[in-house]
């Protein structure tokens, strides 16, 4: 969108009071009728069909969701769970919204997924429908294995399932039915969906959130950020971190919503739609800053941006803000501000971070997890400390459990915002649900003044022989940092028998950098990468010098947010292993 005139902020923000007034929100029935109480008559969700732009009001966005809701109330699933997985849409959120709102439980999946894990997860959440775009056509006909399970093509026009027909006989529908109460009718302790996490490690597990745990991280939300005026939702909607975080607030702020297309066309998106914030993993970000230095670099301007911006962090330090006038033919690309952008997901570079916010970004460092709707803890100022993950929420307890020397222990989080266990798995909730408290799986510390730092995965922890414990992510920054060719880093356990005896060793794979190594042959590439690894293991204790390298060209297999599969990248390694071993042999 345009830059907001002085009056059409004035204007909104009159209404912003008014859908605030209430209190906090409770639930997704309670936002979608703030929603049209509110905001009636004002642009709500903006997407490309067939390349062209199209806008859908508040008003529009409300009536849709209740003719779906009608139209699955007529055919018996007020109380199932639906499936639905598809590219990001207008028509996928107001399916999502009208199945949780009517008090069914909508199953967003993973849209990354092959059709027979779609079919899975579909059979184990016990789905009765399933909504999907053209692209999983093939899924929907493997999931209909009763004569009354309802699959909805969700960008087919025409045809008997066809998402205009739903929307046509739902609309006749809501014409006969009094009181639209009876279509919002979830209470704020009913299940809203159930999400799968994403399953880097292991089986993908269903997560219940109810309305109250994704209102309650949606107000979270909204008291910890920078309230802006249009948004653009580029990550997987069926995650909670991108659904609560950037669409749902967005709605609750009624800044309009760009929906990005593809991947490929974001940089386009992002100079048209000049959207004001948006939620990002790590490698977006960076995909950003590389942007910025290749553009500055090609105009023969990189020393002198460079200069600045460690001008620009220096003086915001001391409370001086020079940024606006510094840095506007680099905001230029942007439209007329440097988004909000919250980063969540994985670690963070945190020398990327800072100069992002020394142009004037406003870089938020998030961490959550699914079972907490997702976030626990932000901290919106990187330039001062970007190593942290910020101050818990409102709402949300942290604790550390069982603190080592270091202060290191396993993150225990508590709160209105967190599930209260998996779907149909006692074993794992038990597990992880204790007490009230979550037990995250994550490792980190806290220091006095509450800021939480995260140490890595406890899946991850790596504990040697000599009963040092190695946290992963701590040393794939290390050398991915440090490294310039490197692009991603995996550590892993390498077990390594000689002389009649077994040793467990660290072993790090990499994928490199396009631009290096492109004259030389593998076994080349994989020497030069190892005798820089090796170099750099000169300034680690003994117990964390790594003892084997993997190196490849292509990147990492990754899930639909862009984070590594570690599994993945271990079984490659072991089979890389196995034929290096047995060509020695």
């Amino acid at each position: 969108m345009e830059k907001p005139t002085k009056e059409y902020k004035r204007r909104l923000e009159s209404r912003r009071r008014l859908f605030f007034s209430r209190g906090e929100l409770e639930s997704l029935c309670d936002m979608l009728k703030r929603m049209k109480f509110c905001y009636s008559g004002r642009d709500c969700v903006v997407e490309r069909v067939k390349r062209e732009a199209v806008t859908h009001t508040v008003d529009n966005f409300y009536f849709d969701v209740l003719s779906i809701a009608a139209f699955l109330k007529s055919r018996g699933f007020q109380n199932r769970h639906i499936a639905i997985v598809g590219e990001n849409s207008y028509n996928w959120l107001i399916t999502f919204f009208a199945t949780s709102c009517l008090g069914a439980v909508a199953v967003p999946i993973d849209r990354e997924l092959t059709d027979p894990e779609i079919e899975r997860l579909c059979k184990k959440a016990d789905c009765g429908a399933l909504f999907f775009s053209r692209t999983y056509k093939n899924a929907a006909l493997g999931c209909k294995t009763k004569a009354d399970f309802l699959s909805v093509c969700m960008d087919e026009s025409s045809g008997e399932l066809a998402f205009e027909a739903v929307l046509f006989e739902g609309r006749k529908l809501l014409e006969r039915i009094g009181d639209e109460n009876e279509l919002l009718c979830a209470k704020p302790e009913d299940p809203a969906a159930i999400i799968f996490t994403s399953g880097t490690t292991g089986e993908n597990k269903g997560v219940v959130l109810t309305h109250r745990n994704l209102a309650s991280n949606v107000n979270a939300v909204l008291g910890s950020i920078e309230h802006f005026y249009s948004a653009m939702s580029v990550l997987p909607m069926n995650h909670a971190y991108e659904l609560s975080c950037c669409v749902l607030s967005a709605l609750c702020l009624n800044a309009v919503l760009y929906i990005n297309d593809s991947l490929r066309r974001f940089r386009k998106n992002l100079a048209e739609f000049k959207p004001e914030a948006m939620a990002a993993v790590p490698l977006l970000m960076d995909n950003i800053y590389e942007q910025i230095i290749k553009g500055a670099s090609s105009a023969g301007r990189l020393k002198k941006l460079l200069k600045a911006a460690k001008l620009s962090e220096t003086l915001l330090r001391a409370g001086i803000d020079i940024r606006r006038p510094l840095f506007a033919s680099v905001r230029k690309e942007f439209g007329y501000r440097f988004p909000v952008i919250s980063v969540g997901g994985a670690p963070v570079n945190g020398e990327r971070a800072r100069f992002l916010a020394a142009l004037g970004f406003s870089i938020y460092i998030g961490y959550g997890l699914t079972e907490a709707s997702p976030l626990v803890a932000v901290n919106g100022n990187v330039i001062k400390n970007c190593e942290s993950v910020g101050k818990c929420v409102s709402g949300t307890e942290c604790r550390i459990v069982t603190p080592d020397a270091d202060g290191i222990g396993e993150i225990a989080v508590k709160g209105s915002n967190i599930s209260k266990g998996y779907y149909k798995d006692e074993s794992a909730t038990a597990a992880s649900f204790k007490d009230g408290w979550f037990l995250t799986g994550d490792y980190g510390r806290m220091d006095k003044q509450g800021n939480l730092y995260i140490s890595g995965r406890k899946k991850n922890l790596i504990i040697l022989d000599n009963g040092k414990n190695i946290h992963t992510e701590v040393l794939e920054e290390y050398f991915t940092e440090n490294c310039p060719f490197v692009k991603e880093a995996v550590l892993l356990e390498h077990t390594r028998r000689a002389n009649g005896e077994t040793a467990r060793l660290l072993a790090l794979a990499v994928s490199v950098k396009e631009g290096f190594f492109e004259n030389d042959s593998d076994s080349e590439m994989l020497e030069k990468v190892s005798e820089e690894i090796y170099k750099l293991n000169e300034s680690l204790p003994a117990y964390k010098r790594v003892a084997d390298v993997m190196a490849v060209r292509h990147e990492f297999e990754k899930t639909s947010t862009l984070k590594i599969i570690r599994k993945s990248v271990e079984e490659e390694y072991k089979k890389y292993a196995d034929l290096r071993d047995k060509n020695y042999a």
